[in-house]
């Protein structure tokens, strides 16, 4: 009986952890401990965790805009309004 608990138990930690990653939590890992197909698995699902951390960090930093990328978001809505004209004349 203790044996079907104990895999229960990390049939349990992947569902949270897969549960989190589709509202994306990168956070949770999994237990790794043991030496059986459940560890085997539990690597390869904190191996996809991380990655896709990665990717998501990558992701909000190039989407971020930087100072310069608002600045001239600012210049080109001055120069479609017609305000830019205005002041330069």
């Amino acid at each position: 009986m203790h044996v079907i608990s104990s895999k229960l138990g990390v049939l349990l930690q992947f569902e949270d952890a897969t549960r989190r990653l589709t509202n994306g939590d990168c956070a949770r890992r999994v237990n790794t401990d043991s030496e059986d197909e459940f560890s085997v698995i539990g690597k390869a699902v904190n191996e996809l965790t991380h990655q896709l951390e990665e990717s998501l960090q990558s992701s909000r930093a190039l989407a971020a805009p930087g100072p310069l990328a608002i600045e001239r978001t600012r210049h080109a809505l001055l120069v479609l309004s017609g305000e830019e004209m205005t002041a330069t004349t």
